[in-house]
């Protein structure tokens, strides 16, 4: 399964190739065909990660969701000038414009929602530490609160949204912010320690 700093990576790199464009939205492989019709031709106002979800806001306020499991992958195709080149493989989504193309083939979940929609999902999620929005305070109090270990709880997507696939990241992997999920990490670990002892 893709680590969930991956997830920001993509919003940042294909939010430069796709916001602000209008897109032409379908899907070769047909499952996700009824939900691309809603956005086929909108502009993508951005693009947005949460822990290990990826999701699409749309001119048409139309919001889409994307987790990738353990098969999802895209593949991201630059043609300026020239048409899209043919799909390869079984592709649930598509998005092109003019001078690019990103497929998305194989992910858990791919829908077109609402932002109520995106926002039960984030509901479920405990803080994610790579946003500017994050509450650190609410993983602490979470963290103090269980009867769980600390590795146990790393785990637990609804108290910390981001970590427990960092933990298994190798250093093929590795990008710039997974130092800063490490110090998070040992934040954590020496304030629930001072709890356990102030007790």
């Amino acid at each position: 399964m893709p680590e969930g700093h991956v997830t920001h990576r993509i919003a940042r790199d294909h939010g430069k190739l796709l916001n602000g464009r209008s897109v032409a939205v379908s899907s070769p492989q047909g499952r996700f065909a009824a939900d691309a019709a809603l956005v086929d031709g909108a502009v993508l106002d951005r693009i947005e990660a949460y822990g290990k979800h990826v999701f699409y806001h749309w001119s048409t306020g139309h919001v889409g969701h994307v987790h990738l499991g353990l098969f999802g992958k895209y593949r991201v195709s630059k043609h300026p000038g020239a048409a899209p080149p043919d799909p390869i493989g079984m592709v649930r989504m598509r998005m092109s414009t003019d001078e690019v193309t990103i497929d998305l083939a194989g992910p858990t979940d791919c829908s077109i929602g609402t932002i109520d929609d995106r926002a039960a999902i984030v509901r479920r999620l405990g803080p994610d530490p790579l946003r500017r929005d994050a509450k650190p305070e609410v993983t602490i109090d979470k963290l103090a609160r269980t009867s769980k270990a600390m590795g146990a709880a790393l785990l637990d997507q609804s108290i910390e949204s981001l970590l427990q696939e960092r933990r298994k990241a190798n250093s093929e992997t590795r990008f710039e912010d997974a130092d800063d999920i490490d110090i998070k990490i040992r934040k954590l670990d020496r304030h629930r320690l001072k709890l356990e002892r102030d007790a």
